[in-house]
């Protein structure tokens, strides 16, 4: 098991800071956030967080296009990095089906892995579908990055027979981070409610039936830790980072 450090908590940290970040919270990594093609700062701080020992393990692109996914799977196989992650897949299409070809050919050539995220309201939330979508594809090359957040937890209450009947598709790496709901009075009296980050141990996701079948599926891969979409302060996420790692550790152990 390697835990990532999601770079996105922390988006006005340079690479130095980011570096310091990750060794002080005890993690393996980093997950790192990158922006359109890659470039000769991209190289850079790639090649100064490895120096640093906080290498970039994963890299998160902000576009599925293939070009610049190929790109940045060069760059990545130059610099040592594990995986990319795609980001949530738009519109009404059926999963990566269509760009499937192109995507395994590209992790072919790099040697890199490419993962498919199942995010709630895109046409890959269902795990069910991402298993059949990938169904005969080589996982070393596409897999998915699974977010059990993102699945609505089961009412029944017996979480671990719910998860053990769960179809899976082949995984290559989970992201792990806690929310419950907060809610606050609007105008008219109606009650507002949004997500905030909480520790993984206090989540509403049932974390510990997760990591108990993912153990038993033989899954020993990456974790990237934390949600950047919600809202802390910078002090917060380092105590929610901090205590999730040490979570994680226990539970894993």
């Amino acid at each position: 098991m390697t835990a990532l450090l999601h770079s996105g908590l922390f988006p006005e940290s340079d690479p130095s800071e980011l570096a310091s970040i990750v060794a002080e919270l005890g993690y393996d990594g980093v997950d790192l956030d990158v922006r359109g093609l890659p470039s000769t700062e991209s190289e850079r701080t790639l090649a100064l967080l490895a120096a640093e020992e906080s290498p970039a393990l994963m890299l998160s692109l902000d576009s599925a296009e293939l070009g610049q996914v190929a790109a940045w799977a060069e760059l990545a196989a130059a610099a040592g990095c594990a995986a990319l992650r795609l980001p949530p897949y738009e519109g009404d299409g059926s999963c990566p089906a269509a760009d499937l070809p192109q995507l395994v050919e590209s992790a072919e050539r790099s040697g890199v892995r490419l993962l498919v995220p199942n995010h709630a309201g895109c046409p890959c939330s269902a795990l069910e579908a991402l298993a059949s979508a990938l169904a005969g594809v080589d996982p070393a090359r596409v897999a998915v990055l699974l977010a059990p957040d993102q699945i609505p937890r089961s009412r029944a209450g017996d979480h671990a027979a719910w998860i053990a009947r769960l179809r899976l598709p082949p995984i290559g790496a989970v992201c792990l981070g806690g929310y419950r709901w907060d809610s606050q009075v609007g105008a008219g009296n109606i009650r507002l409610w949004t997500p905030v980050p909480t520790l993984v141990s206090q989540s509403l996701t049932p974390w510990p039936a997760w990591l108990q079948r993912l153990r038993a599926s033989g899954f020993d891969g990456l974790f990237t830790c934390g949600d950047p979409t919600l809202p802390a302060s910078a002090a917060e996420r380092l105590r929610l980072a901090r205590d999730d790692r040490r979570y994680l550790r226990r539970v894993w152990a």
